[in-house]
């Protein structure tokens, strides 16, 4: 399982197509922010990271089943 994971990930950093946008403090710290304004909706600290990350790259759908992103106005794209 490990190795798998390692290779996934290697592929993943290696493809000029996907962009691996580091973790910065003054991400964490926006993030950590949005998680205080939604304690009551039940978002994940990472949800808020990525919601925040997306904003900032203009970024307006995604490929996900988490309901979390369409409550804050991105285009949520479901894989049949």
């Amino acid at each position: 399982m490990r190795k798998g994971v390692f290779q996934l990930v290697n592929q993943i950093i290696r493809d000029p197509n996907i962009q691996v946008i580091p973790q910065t403090h003054e991400s964490f710290i926006a993030g950590l922010e949005l998680f205080e304004k939604r304690f009551d909706q039940g978002y994940s600290l990472t949800d808020c990271i990525s919601m925040i990350t997306m904003k900032k790259l203009q970024i307006t759908e995604i490929l996900t089943h988490d309901k979390h992103f369409s409550c804050e106005g991105f285009f949520v794209l479901f894989k049949t």
